[in-house]
């Protein structure tokens, strides 16, 4: 399939060039015109006031781009998305992730609630061989949650927890409450 698709991008970009090719050769004046264009263009960039026309245009893009990112992480401030949604408490722990392809959660981790130490996970069975988790902070010396369920279930619960939230919309609440 993969082979396909670029099989006619390859053939529309042929065909493109050819359109372009036929554009300039059936237009004369086509070719005058861009050159033209291309000396106008050199000449003013190569031209002084101060310092050169060209530095100064790189000078205002660089501002123009540090502005948009100014004006983006403002704006995010604002509104935000449920993308700015990273942490919350669940089982009376800290938990952070991040967003991966397709909006994905990756990276679920358990913290301490007092400390904010990234909770260590141990699996164990009792002796009727029923696994349970336990989250442990090294530096409180303490488990912060024992749950009777494997670790990856664990992991699922508070998937689950964490994509319910962000369906019905509870996790603008979670992050004017945890900022």
């Amino acid at each position: 399939m993969h082979e396909i698709s670029s099989y006619k991008s390859i053939i529309n970009t042929v065909i493109g060039g050819l359109i372009l090719a036929a554009i300039l050769w059936l237009i004369p004046e086509t070719w005058f015109w861009l050159k033209n264009i291309f000396i106008t263009i050199r000449t003013h960039l190569s031209a002084f006031s101060d310092v050169r026309n060209w530095v100064l245009y790189g000078l205002g893009f660089f501002a123009g781009v540090t502005l948009l990112h100014l004006f983006t992480k403002f704006f995010q401030r604002l509104f935000p998305t449920f993308k700015n949604y990273k942490k919350d408490v669940f089982l009376d722990s800290v938990w952070r992730w991040e967003y991966g392809h397709k909006d994905k959660l990756i990276g679920i981790n358990g913290f301490c609630k007092e400390c904010d130490t990234e909770l260590v996970w141990d699996e164990n069975s009792n002796h009727n061989n029923q696994i349970f988790t336990t989250l442990q902070c090294e530096r409180c010396n303490e488990p912060k949650l024992v749950e009777l369920m494997e670790a990856n279930e664990l992991t699922e619960k508070v998937r689950k927890l964490i994509e319910r939230k962000i369906r019905n919309g509870e996790w603008k609440l979670a992050i004017k409450t945890l900022s």
